[in-house]
């Protein structure tokens, strides 16, 4: 049963501390520093000055938009492979937990935050926006077309309002999920913590219950 407090240890740990949210503050001020250029291009004499700006910086901050969504993932990534761990150490013991199914997709929706107009976990959104992040540019082929696991993942940003070939669309996912201010990225680091508490508290409710801690 040690390692069962173990494990829960592990999970509790995730999406909490102060170095997690300083990494997002500190992307934040990286586009509070994008905008300010922005800002300074567009008081200049030169419409073609401040175009060339804005486009450049407009791309900078959709990659620190998936910079923040792949650091949230880590973190969304280290409690779901702790989940499934506790399920097969429980499973081990001559039990199943029923908080999930012990899937990835099952323990990303453990609480059911759900994004505004989707069927999908605010967890579920900010993996899949990491993901569309770190392998968009693989991508050669028509949505569409693509493999189911990718597809899942276009279906979740779709969902958020992503569109194919938009060049914004880390910006409209991270809208989604309720960030009205680019340079305030705070909103998913607390949709993490949320999730992250919410899997912790289910799982020791239940290990509590059935006597395993």
């Amino acid at each position: 049963m040690m390692i069962n407090t173990f494990l829960l240890g592990f999970i509790a740990e995730r999406g909490q501390g102060a170095p997690f949210y300083r990494v997002i503050a500190s992307i934040s001020d990286a586009m509070r520093e994008c905008d300010d250029a922005m800002t300074k291009a567009k008081n200049s004499i030169d419409p073609d000055y401040y175009d060339s700006v804005a486009d450049n910086e407009s791309g900078v901050i959709e990659n620190l938009f998936g910079a923040a969504f792949v650091v949230c993932q880590a973190e969304i990534t280290a409690v779901v492979s702790n989940s499934m761990r506790l399920h097969e150490t429980v499973k081990a013991q001559g039990h199943n937990l029923t908080v999930s199914d012990g899937t990835k997709n099952g323990i990303l929706r453990i609480g059911s935050f759900i994004v505004s107009g989707t069927s999908y976990s605010y967890a579920q959104a900010i993996n899949a926006s990491a993901n569309y992040f770190k392998h968009f540019e693989e991508w050669d082929k028509p949505w569409a077309k693509l493999p189911k696991r990718e597809k899942l993942t276009i279906d979740i940003i779709s969902a958020c309002g992503a569109k194919e070939f938009s060049s914004g669309n880390l910006y409209t996912c991270a809208a989604a999920l309720g960030v009205t201010d680019f340079t305030q990225l705070e909103p998913l680091a607390n949709h993490v913590s949320v999730w992250a508490k919410a899997v912790r508290t289910g799982y020791e409710r239940e290990l509590k219950q059935r006597n395993l801690l």
